[in-house]
Formats: structure tokens, sequence, C-alpha cells
């Protein structure tokens, strides 16, 4: 799953056009605190924040029989001119058959992107993402196809402890939601041919005050799920710089069927054994690409034991590149991103006398700026 902040790297880069300064004084970061808070459909309703930075991600897979699959995405900005701009994206794939959906960013409050305020009820030209955590529901109407599927919870919805990293003096808000697995449910519609959907979804939701390059240097994210035994791994690591304190932002997650089997908050006691530098970059940007990580259950007090290994990179680029030069040179004077995805990661967590593990991970590294 990319972390899907291209876009929003292009735009924060081109508001800014000189440096400031950094002050000599870091301001603090406040990372996930509390006991776990369940996740409510109400924390997906769209905050529609004023910040200029503001930016909020929905994102929603589901996989079939085959090599069939179905890809669902919200994104709003308040970055470049206009607030609250909705780009809407997917695609149902059946067999050789791909049907898509794209809309360029729609203004807030037309007909064509609109939301409740007080349930979860988003539409989009033509979508919908509405329901509750229990029956999530997306709905497709183009004009020469319809689609319907429901995520019904395996295991539930999940947020880092209360889910937020509080970032500078004014406690700018950065928010993640992870659907670990769920039940896909539905069908196609095309003139007369119909065809039913059933399979596994999973999805994220993540929402923040300010730009990204503004709060990270880099970011990592994995995601492993074992479909036959209904077992998920998910890990996520963000690096804080710039005016900010500079902390290892970090989670784990693991479950089993519909229980968090184990989860941990600390990243730091890891024995690197390969690590991938990019010598052709100039900032000659670091991947931790095998590693074991262990750490404690705050909450159980499990000891939990993951053993990673990334395996062969399949994709390596500038998400700027296709850009006209000079909205690159615009673009690097903030911010030199890169993206790494390997799509074949190896995976094996030990937890309570229990093996999770899997070969199939997607793992994606994005780099923003030089630490």
């Amino acid at each position: 799953m990319s972390l899907h902040f291209k876009s929003l790297w292009l735009l924060c880069c081109m508001m800014i056009a000189i440096h400031t300064n950094q002050a000599d004084a870091k301001e603090p970061v406040v990372v996930y605190e509390g006991a776990p808070t369940p996740v409510d459909a109400k924390d997906l309703i769209p905050h529609l924040k004023k910040d200029d930075g503001y930016g909020e991600k929905y994102t929603f897979n589901a996989e079939f029989s085959g090599s069939d699959r179905f890809y669902f995405s919200y994104q709003i900005t308040n970055l470049g001119s206009g607030e609250f701009k909705m780009t809407a994206k997917g695609s149902l794939k059946l067999g050789d058959r791909t049907f898509s959906w794209k809309t360029d960013e729609l203004e807030y409050g037309d007909q064509e992107w609109k939301s409740s305020k007080n349930e979860l009820n988003i539409e989009v030209k033509g979508t919908r993402l509405s329901g509750t955590m229990d029956a999530l529901k997306f709905e497709v109407k183009q004009d020469d196809f319809q689609i319907e599927l429901l995520f019904e919870p395996i295991a539930k919805a999940w947020k880092p402890r209360n889910g937020k990293v509080l970032v500078g003096n004014q406690k700018k808000v950065n928010s993640y939601i992870v659907l670990p697995l769920t039940k896909a449910s539905g069908s196609f519609k095309k003139g007369d041919e119909v065809v039913v959907l059933n399979g596994k979804g999973y999805g994220t939701h993540s929402w923040g005050q300010l730009g990204v390059h503004e709060q990270f240097a880099w970011t990592t994210q994995f995601r492993g799920v074992n479909e036959e035994k209904d077992e998920t791994v998910y890990f996520r690591e963000l690096k804080t710089n710039g005016d900010f304190e500079a902390k290892h932002v970090f989670y784990l997650l693991v479950t089993q069927k519909d229980q968090v089997l184990a989860q941990c908050f600390d990243g730091s006691q890891i024995n690197l054994t390969k690590e991938y530098t990019d010598a052709k970059h100039e900032n000659q940007y670091r991947i931790k690409e095998n590693f074991v990580l262990t750490c404690q259950d705050p909450f159980n007090g499990k000891s939990i034991e993951l053993s990673f290994q990334a395996g062969a990179m399949d994709s390596r680029k500038n998400p700027l590149s296709k850009y006209s030069w000079m909205v690159r040179k615009a673009a690097e004077l903030v911010s030199k991103p890169m993206e790494y995805v390997y799509k074949k990661a190896s995976y094996e967590v030990k937890v309570a006398g229990q093996t999770i593990k899997g070969s199939n991970g997607m793992y994606e590294v994005n780099y923003l700026n030089a630490e």
C-alpha cells in the first residue's frame, strides 16, 4: 500500500519558494498517548481543517478469487488555491478487464462533493463511502457500470493508543487508523452482466494539519496479510525533523482472526543486518532491508520478536520526475523525495508461543528530506 503522498509533496513544495532558517529550539512532538481507543465511524468523517497544510486520505483494497481486486481512494487537500479539494479514484479488476474511475480536484460543497457532519456519508461524483465500522459500504455508479461492496470486520479497526501524534507548540494533529482485515462482499453490474464479489479487504485512513515534508524526514509502512489464516502484521515508522524535535514515531500491530494478538510502540530495539544505501541520490538515503526487532506490548506485557526481510526492491522512483524541469526545481527547494517499494517482503512474528508469518508483504519507504 503506497503512502499516497506524492501530490501532497508537490503542492506543499510549490507553495514555498524560499527556505526559512530553522529555530535553534526544536518544538515538541507528543506521540500516541493513553490506553487503546476504539475506532468509531465518526473518526472517518472528513475533518475539513482550515490549516494550509491540512490533508486527509482514505485507501481501501479488496482481493477476490484469482487476481481480481478492488481499489478505492479519496484524498482531500488544502494545498494550492482553494480549500478541501477532493480527488476520488479507484478500480476493479475482473480477469483481463479493468474498470476505473477518477475525478479532478473538486470543490467542497457542490453536488459533486459533499459529506454529512454527524455520520459517515461521503459522496464524490458517482461514488459514496458510508456506514459504520461494522458495515462499511462502498458504492460506485458510473455511466456503464456499478459496484456495491460491503466491508465487515474480521479484525476490528485499530489506532495506536489515541491515534494521534501532536506536532509543535500548536499541537498540530497527525492521525492514523488501520482496518487490518475485513470480509468483502458485493456485486458488479454492467448491463445485464452481474458478478458476485466475495473476498477479504483492508484499509487505512489518515489526516494531518501540516504538510508531510514539514514534519518528517522519512516514513515507512508495512502490510502483511495471510488471508487463509486471517492473520495480519502492520508496522509504520516516521522520523520527525525540521522545526520539530527528532523522534521515531512507531507502531507494530499483530492480529489473529478477531483478536489483537500484540501491539507495541517502541521501535528502538532493532538488530539491523542489511541496509540499502541509494548511492545514486545526492542525499544517500538509507533503507532498513533486513532486521530483527524486539519490543513489549505495554498492555499485556507480551514480548514480541519481528524478523523482517524486504527481499528484492520492485521500484525506485522520484515522484517529481514526471513534472517539468521548472516545477521540479521549485519543489526541490524544500523537499527531495524518493519512493522505494518492495512487494514480496517476508516476515515472522513470535509472540506468546505463537508464530505469524508470510512472504507477500508490501513494504514502502518514502524519503522527503535528508535527516
